[in-house]
């Protein structure tokens, strides 16, 4: 009966009231025997409106977590696993946002060459991309395992040839997007902190090493990249509410106020740090301002400004001790630290960024 209404021009993207199709319907009863003959009649008619309709299909399939459907599209010959949409999101990219590990093992499976692992959206966004940023820590370790398997130990590539140090069209790593990004409700307690965790254990850089500092500005000078600056904005302000975490009914802690007082030491290091033009004869007015507001508590709020300040390179060493300390209290911030070694690492280094104009 589906044969004789299809062939004579049964309209299979008739939607119900309810927005349903018949390919819909297909998948949501899991109706494979009837799925395949709205394939094979829709594989013969060779239209240009129709080029699209198995790879439109797979990705319904994806979408539904329809492991048999899609087994079926790839295996057929409807659609080949590597295709993409209008955005370059692959099959593989929609099963991480379902994270779905056993999905996305199937649709590894059928691609042995493994084109899809490192495939990019039109926003330059791989799978671990999007791992980063809207999976489980079983979604990331999934696809973990099976690049280690295609590229090899993680240990055993330079950081030019890790994956995880690929950046997006924005210029951001893997790390930097799990690090910024809020966790999400299906990730579960401390799973946003172990993804970071896991990444770092495989080399993972949180910044490009020519994303540190803007080179524009005079000798002897440093901003911070805006990627950093607004990094480090949410994480040392995430670090310090964690120190501040406590239990109903039980006052605050000591490491509450050690977190302050670490905290106004570090602003307190970076105004001393901050350069200007000889020509400026306002900087001890607005540094006395500054520093009468941190010592009034207010060390907090003004984290995005101090960090909007360019420093004198050769202070910056003192201004990464004092950060360091405030990343280990109570709980070592993981994120920070990284902050802290990357950038001690590219101002003491032989790539010398203090001399940088």
């Amino acid at each position: 009966m589906a044969n004789l209404l299809i062939s004579r021009g049964a309209d299979i993207d008739w939607e119900d009231e309810t927005g349903e199709t018949p390919v819909t319907l297909c998948l949501r009863h899991r109706n494979m025997n009837m799925l395949q003959i709205i394939l094979n009649h829709h594989h013969m008619m060779a239209t240009a409106q129709r080029r699209d309709f198995a790879a439109n299909v797979l990705l319904s399939a994806v979408d539904y977590e329809v492991g048999e459907a899609v087994h079926l599209i790839v295996e057929g010959g409807y659609s080949s696993v590597t295709m993409s949409d209008a955005a370059g999101e692959t099959p593989l990219h929609r099963a991480i946002l379902k994270c779905n590990p056993q999905l996305m093992e199937l649709l590894i499976d059928l691609n042995p060459a493994g084109e899809s692992l490192t495939a990019t959206t039109t926003m330059g966004e791989t799978p671990m991309h999007y791992a980063a940023r809207h999976g489980s820590v079983s979604v990331v370790e999934t696809l973990l395992r099976r690049l280690t398997r295609v590229l090899g130990d993680f240990g055993e590539l330079d950081e030019a040839t890790n994956p995880l140090n690929a950046t997006n069209n924005a210029g951001v790593t893997c790390m930097y997007i799990a690090a910024t990004t809020e966790a999400s409700t299906r990730r579960g307690p401390g799973e946003h902190d172990a993804i970071v965790e896991i990444l770092q254990r495989l080399n993972a850089r949180l910044f490009p090493r020519d994303c540190i500092v803007l080179r524009s500005l005079p000798a002897g000078m440093v901003l911070l990249h805006e990627h950093v600056r607004r990094g480090m904005t949410l994480w040392i302000r995430e670090a310090h509410d964690q120190s501040h975490e406590i239990d109903d009914g039980q006052e605050e802690d000591d490491e509450g106020r050690i977190s302050d007082v670490l905290l106004t030491e570090l602003c307190f290091e970076w105004v001393a740090s901050v350069a200007v033009l000889p020509s400026s004869s306002r900087r001890a007015n607005w540094a006395g301002v500054l520093l009468v507001a941190i010592s009034a508590g207010y060390a907090y709020e003004l984290v995005p400004l101090l960090l909007e300040l360019p420093l004198v390179g050769s202070a910056v060493a003192g201004v990464l001790d004092r950060l360091e300390r405030f990343a280990r209290v109570r709980q070592e911030h993981l994120v920070l630290l990284q902050v802290h070694a990357e950038l001690s690492a590219a101002f003491g280094g032989r790539g010398d960024l203090f001399n940088v104009e």
